[in-house]
């Protein structure tokens, strides 16, 4: 009888409780960003050169990945990676800090790269004619994207070549 009286109380107390909320629907995961920040100096020798030449100056983000053994024949065979992309972005002829957002990156070929993780080798150019002009020469960071944004600004400066 003492089972039957606990099993009717512990129906009864149940009934009482508050109901269970559903569950929140599954949130859809972010995109990673691929984006960082360069803090772009120039001298005032190269800023002449420039100016008296009529060149731009254009950042170049070549995005990239080591091949896996799988993918190795798809690799450039200049470097054996697989190239994920270049973003350029146009600067004018003074100190500043650049937003790279990294949007250009391939992302569907990550399943071709170890560890699926981006590299970027980014470098400052001055074209003339839409050709590469050897009138600066600036400092080049190339390492993962983690890196860039770990160390972000990147600090680059361009000096008269």
């Amino acid at each position: 009888m003492r089972l039957v009286f606990a099993s009717l109380a512990v129906l009864a107390l149940a009934a009482c409780s508050k109901p269970q909320e559903a569950a929140a629907p599954a949130e859809t995961p972010k995109p990673a960003s691929y984006a960082y920040d360069i803090a772009l100096s120039f001298t005032p020798a190269a800023v002449e050169k420039v100016t008296k030449r009529g060149d731009t100056v254009t950042i170049a983000a070549l995005y990239y990945g080591n091949a896996t053994a799988a993918s190795a024949s798809l690799a450039d065979a200049s470097d054996r990676t697989i190239h994920l992309n270049t973003d350029h972005v146009d600067v004018t002829l003074k100190d500043q800090t650049i937003h790279m957002t990294g949007e250009g990156v391939n992302t569907p070929n990550f399943d071709k790269i170890v560890e699926k993780k981006p590299l970027v080798q980014v470098t400052v150019i001055a074209m003339k004619a839409g050709k590469k002009d050897p009138v600066i020469a600036c400092s080049v960071f190339q390492d993962y994207v983690t890196s860039a944004q770990a160390a972000s600004p990147l600090k680059i400066r361009c000096d008269a070549a």
